[in-house]
């Protein structure tokens, strides 16, 4: 193996490697650093509005509200992969979302799994509830894009472990199977996961308010829009369940 080149995954490795290689002082490669964090904000919101837009300039700037006031300006200034991983993601979710050609798709997917060795079945996730919240995809075409995922997955994946390979002489990141790392106690799992959503230190919910906001808003508009039938609605299930009703 070749354990100097490092524990972080491909994408982040290809973005230094270059920068090293040409002498740069230190100052040099933060500041382009910075230059890409900076670029993969704007890219961002060209997705939100390839996205949003053709829905409603109200839904649009909503989109806008969340994204500018979410953890990624503090990512942008304090690492420099977060808001690049952030935009490829947001640019697979798009094109899932949007219906662009398979190959497309394949390429965000493969590109985001090279961000985190624990990004890929968080992106598959996205890429099936993408698909199946575009009501013009019906199921012959979404088994077919499916398929294109789980190809994707598996090219991305294939990638990770060779890169592992190289360096380690296995499969899999020797640095991330250190058994210090690990946490077995199932009440530390749960304080740790729920700090993750509402600690006043970082949690999801009160640190990005907006987007809590944003969630609890389409959650009540899914409830309305799918779950609530209007009363008449309910009287005419109920009769055609109970014919003596």
């Amino acid at each position: 193996g070749c354990r100097a080149a490092g524990q972080f995954p491909l994408f982040q490795t290809l973005l230094t490697l270059p920068l090293v290689t040409l002498g740069l002082p230190t100052k040099a490669v933060l500041l382009a650093f910075a230059v890409v964090s900076c670029l993969s904000f704007f890219a961002g919101i060209w997705v939100f509005r390839r996205v949003l837009l053709p829905q409603s300039f109200a839904i649009f700037l909503v989109g806008l509200l969340a994204y500018g006031t979410s953890p990624l300006l503090w990512y942008s200034h304090s690492s420099f992969g977060e808001m690049f991983a952030a935009t490829l993601i947001l640019g697979f979710v798009s094109a899932c979302l949007l219906r662009d050609q398979n190959w497309k798709v394949l390429l965000w997917l493969v590109a985001v799994g090279q961000t985190k060795e624990t990004a890929l079945p968080f992106a598959l996730l996205l890429g099936f509830a993408a698909l199946i919240a575009n009501p013009k995809i019906w199921m012959p075409e979404l088994k077919r894009r499916g398929v294109v995922l789980l190809v994707g997955a598996a090219l991305s994946g294939a990638l990770t472990m060779g890169l592992n390979f190289w360096r380690y002489g296995v499969v899999y990141n020797v640095a991330y199977a250190d058994p210090r790392g690990f946490v077995d106690a199932p009440y530390l799992r749960t304080s740790s996961a729920a700090a993750l959503l509402f600690s006043p230190h970082g949690g999801l919910f009160l640190f990005w308010p907006s987007f809590a906001g944003v969630l609890l808003v389409a959650a009540l508009w899914f409830l309305r829009k799918k779950l609530w039938m209007p009363r008449g609605d309910i009287r005419a299930a109920i009769r055609r369940t109970l014919p003596l009703a």
